[in-house]
């Protein structure tokens, strides 16, 4: 509705008319500031200048094309008008916790919520009792969530080291064997309506599609892989492998286990699904010999060139190959770069990830002429 009319159009449709109707005021009356008819057809457009931009708004949230490019609570009502869809939240990062202790003579309780620590401030509650009976000096597991939403929480392995929470031992030890995984911002409005527009297509279950809809829609999950077993001739073996990962390319025992109860409502009844955690394959990106035009801001453009390549990389599903030409095309995003054929060093050829792997990057990893990012 982008021809809706302006305040100018309505005040001009009421000038007209007040010049045709039999009263034939003057145009000259009409068009001086704050004269009677002057006063009235004012606020007769603003008003209709008023309706005209709620009908535009009402008008966007009938189109996912229109409620798309307005986003926010326009693209929610739509989708959970239209498809019953919701907008992921922010989610928080979830992980296996190992308990153990140096003395089993009396039986451990250790409570849900129990609280533990990484060195850098980040809390994990336990979600359930975990009982070490008598004799058992553990380690034994309990699945713990961050107490903040967002990648924050997504802790490296061995990070959880200290207990917050008193417990009746103290010398009991905490670790993290596995990587905390799944904590994610919430979902943009880019992200929630290409999400919406696959709706009918993935309303089918049992189908790949289908399939790797239902793992990304489990909590913390950003990327799913969904690979078909086949026999020597090639044939369906009955068998279906799915490799998921988190924003940062990476999951656990914790997140693959919310991902297979998830795939009961998607996956053919009678075909089991094997929900593989994936491993971040980390690589490094040598660019050399990169020039640029006269009126460039060269620094600028190395950061954005640096942004650009790292964003292409980490987009890469579960288990995809990373081709030369996805990075040479990011390389290439500006006509005030010029990028020679020789100008990517490394990798030298596609890099195709072994099974379970997500080929990942950090701007710490990309050096654009002899410069490295930051940490990130």
């Amino acid at each position: 509705m982008a021809n809706a009319p302006s305040y100018a159009d309505i005040f001009d449709t009421g000038r007209n008319e007040a010049i045709r109707l039999p009263t034939r005021f003057a145009k000259e009356i009409i068009d001086t500031a704050g004269s009677d008819v002057n006063v009235v057809l004012s606020v007769g457009a603003a008003m209709g200048d008023e309706v005209a931009a709620f009908l535009v708004q009402a008008f966007s949230e009938v189109f996912l094309s229109t409620a798309a490019k307005v986003g926010g609570e326009p693209l929610e009502r739509f989708a959970w008008d239209r498809y019953g869809l919701i907008r992921q939240g922010a989610q928080a990062a979830v992980v296996p916790l190992s308990f153990s202790r140096t003395s089993g003579s009396t039986a451990l309780l250790i409570p849900a919520e129990t609280q533990c620590a990484t060195a850098d401030g980040v809390i994990f509650e336990t979600v359930t009792d975990l009982v070490l009976s008598v004799g058992i000096l553990g380690p034994l597991t309990v699945t713990a969530v961050a107490t903040v939403t967002g990648d924050g929480g997504n802790s490296e392995i061995g990070a959880v080291d200290t207990v917050l929470s008193v417990l009746s031992d103290p010398q009991v030890v905490v670790t993290n064997a596995e990587v905390a995984a799944g904590g994610q911002p919430e979902e943009t409005d880019t992200a929630f309506a290409a999400r919406i527009r696959d709706f009918f297509v993935n309303a089918r279950r049992g189908t790949a599609l289908a399939i790797q809809n239902g793992a990304v829609v489990t909590e913390g999950v950003a990327e799913a892989n969904v690979i078909e077993d086949l026999d020597p001739n090639g044939t369906p073996a009955f068998r279906v492998q799915v490799v998921i990962s988190d924003q940062n390319g990476q999951a656990n025992s914790a997140l693959v286990a919310n991902v297979a109860d998830n795939l009961q409502d998607y996956r053919a009844l009678g075909i089991p699904v094997r929900v593989v955690g994936g491993i971040p394959a980390y690589i490094t990106i040598v660019i050399q010999g990169v020039a640029f035009k006269t009126t460039a801001n060269t620094n600028n453009l190395i950061s954005e060139m640096r942004s650009i390549v790292v964003a292409a990389i980490n987009n890469l599903a579960p288990g995809a190959t990373l081709e030369r030409s996805t990075i040479i095309r990011a390389m290439k995003f500006s006509p005030l770069v010029i990028v020679p054929d020789s100008a990517l060093v490394s990798p030298a050829g596609d890099i195709v990830p072994s099974f379970g792997q997500v080929i990942r990057t950090k701007a710490s990893r990309v050096s654009i002429n002899g410069t490295t990012g930051g940490a990130n």
